[in-house]
This record gives structure tokens, sequence and C-alpha cells, in this order.
């Protein structure tokens, strides 16, 4: 299959280069649990996004959502990635990913 112009893969061999060290490790020490949440509750907001053919996450939108503020945290912190993006037949590509941003309570 040939890299068309406006293609976007959802499945590749070797998906984009995280930028900044690990990126379940980024998540974890950057996702900051929302203080304006009265009812204390932990899950997971599922966010899926676009690292375009620069390497830029571009949008990001909530398929899962934990509530409002969670929402607004998860996606604060997917737009601080940086990437390499993925290469078929040597040309970059822009990717979709959906990614588990989970939120636990403050020790």
């Amino acid at each position: 299959m040939e890299a068309g112009k406006d293609t976007t893969y959802t499945f590749v061999h070797n998906m984009p280069v995280f930028l900044l060290g690990n990126f379940h490790e980024f998540l974890s020490k950057n996702v900051v649990y929302p203080g304006s949440v009265k009812d204390k509750i932990e899950g997971v907001t599922l966010v899926e996004f676009l690292i375009d053919k620069e390497g830029t996450v571009v949008d990001v939108k909530v398929v899962k959502s934990l509530g409002k503020e969670f929402d607004e945290e998860a996606v604060r912190v997917i737009k601080l990635t940086k990437w390499i993006p993925e290469l078929v037949n040597g040309e970059p590509i822009a990717t979709k990913m959906k990614v588990p941003v989970k939120f636990k309570l403050p020790k």
C-alpha cells in the first residue's frame, strides 16, 4: 500500500516514537488529579488524537469520559506530548491513537 497524501493510518507496524522518554511514565508524572472534583473517584478517561506528519498532536478528543474536569486534564497532558511520526515508504504519515489516561486519588 502506498502512502497517500491525505491518508491517516490507525494501524502501522511501528508506532510513532514518543520523544520525551517513557510515554506511560510521562503521563503518570504529568497528570494532576483535578482539585475541583468533590466526589473523590478513580478511573480512566480515554483520549483519541492524531499525530500529524510533523509529529504534532492535533484533533484531541475524549472518547470515554470520567467527568469534565478529568477530561480537560487528560486533553491538557496529551497536548504536551512530542512525537516522531511513523514512516511508510520513507514518508511521514499521520497516525491516530487512543490512549487511556488514568486518574488515582492523591496520597
